[in-house]
């Protein structure tokens, strides 16, 4: 470990591009998109951080999720190899939709097993490169806002969290950048069969040319779309979130080079409804009248098959435990004012904003679907009113729905965790 006071960083990066045939997320239930190339190059990047006797590491995978299983297998990995603890590891996806799933749901992907297999052992690769290059570094946090690029795909004139944010680390034969914005990258149309890391690759492709590395990590993207979704404009997003990252960076702070490094991870629990079985059947009834109401669409007959399979799933398990709450992995890294938080949700626009807001340090990062993948995280007023968002997609992960009272527990106990590091 390097001398108390003394910063240092690394980066690593590995190759995860999964083999043809594999089958990509899917944007419809039951309706397969298996794999016929791959467009671009799926990565992995590692960050290692170190300050006297703390080391932390954060691994960004082109995926459009991580598992609770493939989070525990790279954090055994790490600390085998590197005594790096688990509680100091994160592990986030890019939330790109040309990748594989890596969580099983009604109506999903079919998991490539062997693939899965292989990751850990990749993404330790790529931290133990990180490890090997790292050296004393100057850190630099800045903040610039975007416009245009990602729009709220529920409510038009709905929130949208603008703030691109970036931390620098350069050092005497390097320099780095990590760039965090909450946007889905769904640039290809949806059946689209190709392998791709999406918008993302395009930003840091463009960075790059000034960097030696640019790692992207997804922010608050639960209701958040490009606008030019499904339009074949991966460059164009590209551009734009790399043309923010540069401003970004060009008005950036420096950190102070004693400023503390720590990791303090906690497990929320968060409350569920409490369904019974009518309630189960009334839902499934719901969605069965929205699914008759809109016969002229495409997947109105896949949709009516899973949503039954999702709901008689979902009362068989029923029978079989009830569930008081769902636990919620939460890690949030310090670097003096800076916060980096990690959570395994895909977060509305406006509960982010919420958390930023009430943080206590001068810049606040969120970042999504990491270290789990327990699906969307809505306002609360949401989660009471809106089937689509609430029941079905948390039936079909195999978890209970979360309460209204979910979201405000979730920022409250994050807000605490932020006011202890602050301490």
């Amino acid at each position: 470990m390097s001398p108390s006071g003394l910063l240092k960083a690394g980066v690593g990066t590995r190759a995860i591009t999964p083999p043809l045939g594999v089958e990509l997320y899917r944007y419809e239930p039951n309706t397969p998109r298996k794999s016929r190339s791959a467009r671009r190059a799926m990565l992995a990047h590692a960050v290692v951080i170190e300050s006297g006797n703390t080391r932390v590491a954060i691994i960004a995978a082109d995926l459009f999720s991580v598992s609770r299983e493939l989070t525990e297998a790279t954090q055994a990995l790490l600390l085998e190899m590197t005594d790096i603890p688990p509680e100091n590891v994160i592990l986030c996806a890019t939330h790109t939709h040309s990748a594989p799933e890596t969580v099983s749901r009604i109506g999903g992907a079919t998991l490539d097993s062997l693939y899965l297999q292989m990751l850990p052992r990749l993404f330790a690769s790529s931290v133990m490169e990180a490890i090997d290059k790292l050296e004393e570094v100057n850190a630099y946090v800045g903040q610039a806002t975007l416009n245009g690029l990602g729009v709220n795909r529920l409510q038009e004139d709905g929130y949208v969290d603008t703030a691109v944010q970036t931390l620098e680390f350069m050092g005497e034969g390097s320099d780095y950048v990590l760039f965090n914005f909450g946007c889905k990258p769904t640039s290809t149309p949806i059946d689209d069969l190709e392998i791709d890391p999406d918008f993302p690759h395009r930003a840091r492709a463009i960075l790059e040319a000034e960097y030696d590395t640019a790692v992207f990590l997804q922010g608050s993207c639960g209701d958040v779309n490009s606008v030019y979704a499904h339009n074949w404009e991966t460059a164009r997003c590209g551009q734009m979130l790399a043309g923010a990252t540069l401003i970004s960076v060009g008005q950036s702070e420096l950190i102070d080079g004693n400023a503390t490094l720590d990791c303090y991870q906690k497990t929320v629990q968060l409350p569920v409804v409490q369904h019974d079985t009518e309630d189960l059947m009334r839902h499934r009834d719901d969605m069965r009248l929205l699914v008759k109401a809109a016969p002229d669409h495409p997947f109105s007959e896949m949709l009516q098959k899973s949503s039954d399979e999702i709901y008689a799933t979902a009362i068989a398990r029923l029978e079989q435990s009830v569930s008081l709450t769902r636990a919620c992995s939460v890690r949030i890294i310090r670097l003096g004012d800076v916060a980096i938080v990690a959570h395994p949700f895909k977060l509305f626009a406006e509960v982010a904003l919420d958390i930023k807001r009430r943080s206590p340090f001068r810049q606040t990062f969120l970042v999504g679907l990491a270290n789990d993948y327990l699906g969307y995280l809505t306002t609360s007023a949401l989660l009471q009113s809106n089937l689509h968002f609430t029941d079905l997609p948390s039936y079909a992960l195999g978890h209970t729905p979360l309460a209204p009272e979910a979201t405000e527990v979730f920022v409250l106990e994050i807000i605490e965790m932020l006011q202890t590091l602050k301490a």
